[in-house]
């Protein structure tokens, strides 16, 4: 009997830790990217299946349309429709029609796949007849990120292509759009403009991007996540044909980072 509860007791620790860690900013979490991956589906389970007790509309900063969701169990989120299910009055913004609810989901498996735990539990799911993402709300504190973590949201943004959040040069700062700050980590809210290909004035730009990243800041935690992504792990995360090209472009930006880094840790 003493061992029967000494296994359950071990099993709801266990429990615990997996609902937690991700958002804790520990080192632990920082560290074990493929605990972190794990851990974070039984969060995305729950917004998948948690019964919805309310929704409603707000105005959020962007163009895009946002509903503020309560689900059983406690948790709050984020549900941004896809744009065909927006409204007459929605924005006509040409940027902000290429909003791609998968994209926020693809972001959060990057994220999780890498243990930056920057990206909120993110899944797509239907409510009142509009599919759309549903993000779990992480809500901010006034904590002001550190510089080194601002530098690994840039590298994040520059790998995915991300031109919303800090634009063309990938520089995230404290104020930039769809970011706020929790526990003294960037939230990178909102991104729905991620996976985007290269833009003509990406392919003609005469600076490249990953010169202006704070490369010596990516050392440790970003650069294990960039060897974290393999080929074979973006492919599950990004699984539809569609994303072919936009998976090689990735591939040659993280090999790209990878190399950066690695000068920096010997530039012999």
């Amino acid at each position: 009997m003493a061992s029967k509860r000494l296994q359950l007791s071990l099993f709801a620790f266990l429990v615990a830790v997996l609902t937690v860690v991700p958002w804790n900013g520990s080192a632990y979490a920082q560290s074990t990217c493929r605990a972190i991956f794990n851990a974070k589906p039984s969060l995305a389970h729950r917004l998948s299946n948690a019964a919805i007790v309310s929704f409603e509309k707000v105005q959020l900063d962007g163009k895009t349309e946002h509903y503020i969701v309560h689900l059983a169990g406690g948790l709050k989120a984020i549900f941004k429709p896809s744009p065909e299910f927006w409204g007459a009055d929605a924005s006509k913004d040409v940027w902000a029609r290429k909003a791609n609810i998968e994209a926020e989901v693809i972001a959060y498996g990057i994220d999780a796949a890498m243990g930056l735990g920057f990206v909120p539990p993110t899944v797509i799911r239907n409510i009142r007849g509009m599919r759309g993402s549903l993000q779990l709300w992480v809500a901010p504190d006034g904590t002001r990120p550190s510089r080194r973590f601002l530098a690994m949201l840039s590298a994040f943004d520059y790998l995915l292509n991300n031109l919303d959040r800090s634009g063309a040069d990938f520089k995230a700062t404290e104020d930039s759009r769809n970011l706020h700050t929790a526990r003294g980590r960037p939230v990178a809210l909102d991104n729905a403009l991620a996976l985007q290909p290269l833009q003509d004035f990406q392919l003609y730009a005469t600076r490249d991007p990953v010169n202006e990243l704070d490369l010596p800041a990516l050392q440790g935690d970003f650069a294990d996540g960039l060897r974290a992504l393999s080929r074979d792990r973006l492919r599950a995360i990004m699984s539809h044909p569609r994303y072919d090209e936009v998976l090689r472009q990735m591939m040659v930006r993280r090999n790209k980072l990878r190399t950066r880094i690695a000068e920096i840790r010997d530039p012999s």
